[in-house]
């Protein structure tokens, strides 16, 4: 299993592997109640807090947001890029946008919708070799976070589109 996330209220997990396949799982039994094939390893996988909606990220070309009561591709990212890797991710504004850092302090976020990529963050304060290891939204404030792997926390306002 190369990644994991839980529903808020735990009764629900998605996971992706290195055999092609994320899978949904009740985690009160363990049985997979979902499946989605993809093209080579699975590296990154996010699922919103009510289990309706995933995402699963490979380590080539698959980039696809997932409903996952009914098992159908709902949109997949609109970016060109060979290889991209997602250190986390989340859903925000109630599960419009999908928020994602990755390696090089970079975050990107996304309209689940049809996966077209609203903005384009930097983090500010690296080193060299320095990545985006966690990303937050805090919707009181408006409010957009990051903690690197050089351990510094930025802050980014961010006013929803009308």
């Amino acid at each position: 299993m190369n990644s994991v996330a839980l529903s808020d209220d735990g009764t629900t997990a998605l996971t992706g592997s290195s055999d092609k396949f994320a899978y949904v799982w009740t985690t009160n039994d363990g049985k997979i109640t979902q499946r989605f094939k993809s093209t080579t390893r699975i590296n990154h996988v996010a699922m919103n807090s009510t289990a309706s909606i995933g995402f699963s990220i490979d380590s080539v070309d698959d980039r696809q947001f997932i409903d996952l009561k009914t098992g159908e591709e709902q949109a997949e990212l609109d970016i060109m890029a060979n290889f991209i890797e997602f250190n986390d991710s989340l859903f925000i504004n109630d599960d419009k946008w999908f928020l994602t850092g990755l390696p090089k302090s970079t975050l990107y976020l996304w309209r689940v919708a049809d996966g077209q990529q609203l903005a384009e963050y930097k983090a500010a304060k690296l080193r060299l070799r320095s990545s985006v290891l966690a990303v937050a939204y805090d919707k009181n404030s408006k409010s957009i976070m990051t903690e690197t792997s050089d351990g510094v926390l930025e802050v980014w306002p961010y006013e929803p589109p009308k």
